[in-house]
């Protein structure tokens, strides 16, 4: 059972993930195109498909695939959380500054 922390922990990671990342996440110029051409292909590839049998396993297989990416990207997230005040310090020690306070990278 989770205690109140863990559940506004998870609260808070929900939103990062799912609001604020996702949203810069797909107004990415790179994203974008990666995106386009992905779904270009699976579309390509479901025309060549002989019947419902292989478009339903082509659709299951992307459905297996976002899944599978989805849970590498939360636990990315939540490493690089744990991992934060290690980023920082090595960062500092670069001389790279990227608090939230500095308007700008600084090298």
């Amino acid at each position: 059972m989770e205690n109140s922390i863990e559940i506004a922990f998870n609260e808070i990671i929900d939103e990062q993930i799912h609001q604020v990342a996702y949203e810069k996440c797909i107004n990415d110029p790179e994203y974008q195109a990666a995106n386009t051409k992905a779904i270009t292909l699976m579309e390509m590839l479901r025309i060549t498909l002989y019947n419902d049998e292989q478009r339903k396993l082509l659709n299951e297989l992307e459905s297996a695939l976002f899944m599978a990416g989805s849970f590498f990207l939360e636990y990315s997230y939540r490493q690089g959380i744990e991992d934060s005040s290690i980023i920082y310090n090595e960062l500092n020690l670069l001389g790279i500054n990227v608090t939230k306070e500095s308007k700008n990278v600084t090298i």
